[in-house]
């Protein structure tokens, strides 16, 4: 607590984690179970596995990068999602971009911005694991899904409740599909016409068209792990080729992308979800849809809300304990990068590793591909049990995704203690109470985080701060992690 100088630095980089991009929150734990949250008590074993391992890989990263100067990383902070200037200051992005278009003079006024080596090598990561995961689903999945699509065609089904439901429940009209596809695409379409976005309606199709293509890998992925990859740095990367110059259009570019994949992996997976509780699909179909209108409506709602009441925390890289814009910077900064492509990503371009990553992680699975060929197990552990887009993600995770990274231990120990001990252990526990223990916790949790948010952290209106005493640092680091001058 009392350190100071490089040495406050030094154990806030490593140890600290209590806020976003504090530090990397090594042997940190945390008892908050609204971080923790039965989604990381839910995922198997082998899962858990890669992502332990990955946060490992990804630690190991972050610090030799910083401190061997990679990127010239000394002179900018260990950790941001923020662009910065030369000096590690804020990058001026309103004023280079008018308009949500470049301006040359301004460019050459202020300079190229700069990434932090954390951030710079989370979006190198990101790329080479959607490259890893294009090519595995090719490589190591592609013989099940011709198989499966024969025996769908066939109306043979290997999957018990898929066949239960087949038999028993009509299935959703392809043509209301087809309504939602024609409606959403109609009002995508006035947004780009009618709004200043700086998006073509061609860069909007093939926004589109790219979602279609990632959406069955996407899918596929979560069907095995119960969890995905994010793809939507791939997005933005095109996007960046092909407007470039116009971060606003980026992100609409990226965002109607991503939402294709998300959506179809969320509708994927409640359609499932109603086949083991034998819910008709037409019903789940209609819910779902209803559901999306709804929260679209709410979600808004509680943003203006937030906003209003937080808007200098969330503009500050690392706000505080309650709130923080890091994720919204992180889509800004990424937008604002790729639409300098030809400046920080060409051949010539400090970041020109982050584009490579896409093809990498491929050559990598390739390679993996081989090599369980030749070597198909060692020690009665199958080598194709090892899905490098899962590790790779975990290994470039936490400077991009993660928000307090003083939870990360504790999620992986509440992981493998429900996966690994209680399931092979305590198989009657697991099964009787894992689920119904942690749903509880979760509803409880978050019951609590949604009074707390409109009561005391200011979602609805002006804050209360807690006081500060021997448990709340609240004029310094909560976990007590030494503040460098």
């Amino acid at each position: 607590m009392k350190a100071t100088g490089n040495t406050a630095a030094v154990l806030t980089n490593v140890f600290g984690g209590s806020i976003n991009n504090e530090g990397m929150g090594l042997f940190s734990v945390s008892l908050d179970w609204q971080y923790i949250t039965s989604f990381n008590t839910s995922l198997p074993l082998k899962l858990q596995i890669h992502a332990a391992v990955g946060y490992l890989v990804c630690f190991a990263a972050m610090a030799g990068i910083y401190y061997t100067n990679a990127w010239e990383s000394r002179s900018l902070p260990f950790m941001s999602t923020s662009l910065r200037a030369d000096d590690g200051s804020k990058y001026p992005i309103t004023d280079v971009f008018t308009g949500g278009v470049l301006n040359q003079t301004a460019l050459a006024e202020n300079g190229l911005p700069r990434l932090t080596g954390s951030f710079a090598f989370s979006m190198f990561m990101a790329n080479a694991a959607i490259g890893a995961l294009i090519m595995h689903c090719f490589l190591f999945w592609g013989g099940d899904v011709v198989k499966a699509y024969k025996s769908a065609r066939q109306g043979r089904y290997d999957d018990r409740h898929h066949a239960h439901m087949a038999q028993h429940y009509k299935e959703t009209p392809w043509w209301w599909y087809i309504i939602v596809l024609v409606v959403s695409f109609v009002i995508g379409l006035i947004v780009v016409i009618k709004e200043n976005i700086t998006l073509p309606v061609w860069g909007y199709i093939v926004s589109l068209l790219l979602g279609i293509f990632i959406a069955p890998l996407s899918t596929i992925l979560y069907s095995r792990y119960g969890n995905g990859i994010a793809t939507n740095n791939l997005s933005k990367m095109l996007a960046g080729l092909m407007l470039p110059g116009r971060p606003v259009g980026n992100m609409y570019f990226a965002a109607w992308s991503h939402n294709v994949i998300s959506n179809a992996v969320t509708l994927c997976n409640d359609l499932k979800m109603g086949e083991y509780l034998k819910i008709p699909p037409r019903v789940m179909f209609l819910t779902q849809i209803y559901g999306t209108i709804l929260g679209g409506f709410v979600n808004y709602a509680v943003m203006i809300g937030i906003i209003n009441g937080n808007r200098d925390l969330l503009v500050n890289s690392n706000g505080n304990s309650s709130w923080s814009g890091a994720t919204m910077q992180s889509y800004n900064t990424n937008a604002t990068s790729w639409a300098l492509a030809s400046y920080l990503y060409g051949s010539d371009g400090l970041y020109s590793m982050v584009p490579i990553g896409l093809a990498i992680g491929g050559g990598l699975v390739v390679v993996h591909r081989i090599f369980v060929y030749f070597i198909p197990s060692i020690r009665g552990i199958s080598t194709s049990e090892l899905n490098l887009p899962q590790f790779i993600q975990y290994a470039g995770y936490i400077p991009y995704n993660a928000s307090q990274t003083c939870v990360i231990f504790s999620q992986v120990i509440a992981g493998f203690f429900t996966q690994f001990y209680l399931r092979n252990y305590r198989p009657r526990i697991f099964k009787d109470y894992s689920y119904l223990v942690t749903g509880a916790l979760d509803g409880a949790s978050l019951t609590v985080l949604f009074i707390l948010s409109f009561a005391v952290f200011g979602a609805g209106g002006p804050s209360r701060p807690f006081p500060t005493w021997w448990g709340n640092n609240a004029d310094g680091y909560y976990d007590l992690c030494p503040v460098s001058e």
